[in-house]
């Protein structure tokens, strides 16, 4: 099947790379810094797949500047690309489907929520920059995850329908929804570490 495609779509976080330990760990750090309550349970639905600036809306309001906002996320994401540097692997499963799309000829894309020097830092600790096309990251559109906006964005950068395309998806319980314009989405193919890329679920009609 994957030779008839026009394309594949790969969130990043979860998908490509098992980094989510790490933001969160990143984010309880700052949020017990400055004496922001949380609950540990809910933290993964309130920040993963999440821009940062929403993020740091939700738990600080309007206390913080614009340019206080920026000065923290450069701070959160710099750490979390120093500790996450050394543990960047591909999910298990991952890289054979990488590759044989690339000897098949399908052009990739990575769409991730992320800030633009994570995407690249993160395709490039596991090697795989010669194989994507485009890198679109969450300041390129104008809606957030879950609307569809960054995976339709990077299948027309592809130059791919997405009727003929398949998007792979980190999803949260808050973020699931139809990808009706796609020929097949598959959600969470790396949630856990065993758990393999194995095929495509039917886009929901």
């Amino acid at each position: 099947m994957i030779h008839k495609l026009a394309g594949l779509i790969f969130d990043m976080d979860g998908v490509l790379v098992d980094s989510n330990p790490f933001h969160l760990d990143k984010w309880m750090a700052l949020l017990n810094e400055h004496g922001i309550e949380f609950d540990p349970a809910q933290l993964p639905e309130q920040i993963l797949g999440q821009r940062n600036d929403t993020a740091l809306r939700f738990f600080f309001g309007d206390k913080l500047s614009a340019e206080e906002r920026r000065r923290l996320i450069e701070e959160l994401e710099e750490k979390f690309r120093r500790a996450f540097r050394s543990h960047a692997r591909p999910l298990p499963g991952l890289e054979p489907l990488v590759v044989e799309g690339h000897r098949a000829g399908i052009p990739m894309a990575v769409a991730s929520s992320a800030m633009a020097k994570n995407v690249e830092f993160v395709v490039e600790a596991l090697g795989f920059r010669r194989y994507f096309k485009a890198l679109v990251n969450g300041d390129e559109v104008s809606k957030p995850k879950p609307d569809p906006e960054i995976y339709l964005k990077a299948a027309r950068l592809l130059g791919a329908k997405p009727q003929s395309s398949v998007a792979f998806r980190h999803e949260m319980r808050r973020n699931r929804v139809k990808f009706p314009r796609f020929r097949a989405s598959l959600a969470n193919p790396g949630r856990s570490r065993g758990r393999k890329f194995h095929g495509t679920e039917p886009a929901p009609p």
